[in-house]
C-alpha cells in the first residue's frame, strides 16, 4: 500500500528539498510492510531493496562472520533510516547483508529504483543519502 504525500513528509527528511512532482514520486512508490518478530526481511539471497524507514518495532542489521556469528552493524527504531538495503546505491560494499525484525514491525520501503532517481534528479537528496550512510559507519 502506498502512502500518502502527509505520511510521506513525515518519513522523510529531505522532503521540503523535493519538488513536486519528485514528492509524488516518492510518496506513490513507498510501501508500507508489516513483519513478524524473528522474521527475516533482507540477506544475502534478496534482490536490493532501497531505502527503509521503520514505522513501529525495531529490526537488526548485521553480517555473518566466517566463523558463522553475527556481527551487529545497526539497530533501527521507530523513526530510524537505513539505505544498507540499497547496495545498487552504494556499490562499493560487497558484504552480505541481513536484516531480521526483533519484534513485530512495519517499515516504510522507497524501492532503489526510486531513490536512486531523486538523487540523480535532486543533489539535496543525493547528499543525504551518502551523509546518513557514511554516519551509519562513523
Amino acid at each position: 500500500m502506498s502512502v500518502t504525500p502527509i505520511e510521506a513528509s513525515a518519513i522523510f527528511p529531505f522532503w521540503n528539498s523535493l519538488t513536486e512532482v519528485e514528492k509524488i514520486l516518492a510518496a506513490k512508490s513507498t510501501k508500507s510492510l508489516l513483519y513478524k518478530s524473528k522474521s527475516n526481511l533482507y540477506g544475502s539471497v534478496n534482490e536490493c531493496l532501497g531505502m527503509i524507514c521503520v514505522k513501529k518495532g525495531s529490526l537488526c542489521v548485521y553480517i555473518l562472520s566466517d566463523e558463522g556469528r553475527e556481527i551487529t552493524l545497526q539497530r533501527l527504531h521507530s523513526g530510524d533510516i537505513s539505505f544498507l538495503t540499497a547496495d545498487d546505491v552504494i556499490e562499493e560494499l560487497s558484504f552480505d547483508l541481513r536484516i531480521d525484525a526483533e519484534t513485530n514491525s512495519e517499515i516504510y520501503l522507497l524501492p532503489s529504483s526510486v531513490l536512486i532517481r531523486l538523487m540523480e534528479e535532486n543533489a539535496k537528496v543525493e547528499k543525504f543519502v551518502y551523509k546518513n550512510i557514511a554516519a551509519t559507519f562513523s
